[in-house]
């Protein structure tokens, strides 16, 4: 009889385990790439530095209230066909960084380019998404806005 209890002990201490590690394995899951029901837009502004795009960036909700501001940073990329984007955005609550690709269009003033957030710090960290960013462009500076960026 006791090796009897003993086996059962020993399985409902199992079941409990394993239980257990799988809710801790899909919560931490579930943390490590959130998609936020709140969105955001964020409006760009850079100017050419002669060795990077440098500027600012404000978001806003879609009441029209600042959810965050700070400083923005831009490495561009082009193939002749292809423009690829590195940017950084530094604000008071994180940062966020996103890899911006699509068409380049030689003498375009507009671009219609894909943005995806490739991690974040801070209230960011483990947001994920991606979405559409329009860009006007010249030869020195570019105002863009990026649509339905994830917020904390």
């Amino acid at each position: 009889m006791r090796t009897g209890l003993r086996q059962q002990l020993f399985v409902f201490v199992t079941v409990v385990f394993v239980a257990s590690g799988s809710v801790a394995i899909a919560q931490a899951q579930h943390t490590a790439s959130q998609k936020s029901d709140k969105v955001v837009s964020v409006r760009v502004t850079l100017a050419w530095s002669g060795t990077a795009w440098d500027g600012t960036f404000v978001s806003t909700s879609a009441s029209g209230q600042i959810v965050d501001r700070g400083s923005a940073e831009d490495h561009r990329d082009t193939n002749g066909v292809d423009i690829e984007i590195f940017r950084t955005l530094r604000g008071k609550a994180g940062t966020m960084a996103f890899q911006i690709t699509g068409p380049y269009r030689l003498n375009s003033p507009r671009e219609a380019l894909t943005w995806t957030l490739v991690r974040g710090t801070g209230a960011y960290r483990g947001l994920s998404g991606s979405g559409r960013d329009v860009e006007d462009v010249t030869k020195k500076r570019v105002s863009g806005e990026m649509s339905a960026v994830p917020a904390h």
